[in-house]
């Protein structure tokens, strides 16, 4: 039972740390809206560094070794690659990233990436002796939660800017990406972006 619940806890556990993300950017706050197609495996990949971090600090035998180094550098390699895909989506609007860049999300952000690459380096030594590992891993951790915050707190911040709001409207992002939103109140289509009233 239990090695089947394993293999059951393998397929969807995956899947399901990315949860958070597709609830996330299924709301009206401009700065998870923008992320939309990255977010969720921005998730995925740092829940796998983060996971694989943590279970080499555990206690393990040591045939295990190169198994969770593999699977913890894939995650660290996946987790860079999509937090650059993420900053690339949010950058598409200026105020919409603004919280990215500055104040407290902005600097968690930067912490965020400082420590993946750091225990990314780290990891990747030749002959990684313990210390470096341990490093390593307690790096890619730190880095994984302050992610996380940095965009919980840059979300905050872009719903109290009326501007990245509109801006985000303006350009096409929320109701009208979806099929079937593209008529305005009036029956006419709506075209992107949108005129500024005068």
């Amino acid at each position: 039972m239990g090695r089947v619940a394993g293999a059951g806890a393998a397929a969807l556990g995956l899947p399901l740390s990315g949860y958070t993300a597709v609830l996330l950017t299924n709301t009206a706050v401009p700065l998870w809206q923008s992320m939309h197609r990255t977010l969720p495996l921005f998730f995925m990949a740092s829940a796998t560094a983060a996971a694989g971090s943590l279970l080499s600090l555990l206690p393990h035998a040591r045939h295990e070794a190169p198994v969770l180094r593999a699977y913890r550098i894939a995650g660290k390699l996946a987790s860079l690659a999509m937090g650059l895909a993420v900053e690339r989506d949010v950058e598409r609007i200026a105020e919409v990233a603004r919280p990215m860049r500055e104040g407290l999300p902005g600097a968690l952000w930067r912490t965020s990436k400082a420590c993946a690459v750091a225990g990314l380096a780290l990891d990747l030594l030749p002959r990684c002796p313990r210390w470096a590992e341990v490093a390593a891993d307690v790096l890619t951790t730190v880095g994984a939660v302050a992610a996380r915050f940095a965009i919980f707190e840059g979300g905050k911040a872009s719903a109290r800017n009326p501007q990245a709001t509109f801006q985000a409207q303006r350009q096409g992002q929320g109701a009208a990406e979806a099929v079937g939103h593209t008529m305005a109140a009036d029956g006419r289509p709506l075209k992107f972006p949108l005129p500024v009233l005068r």
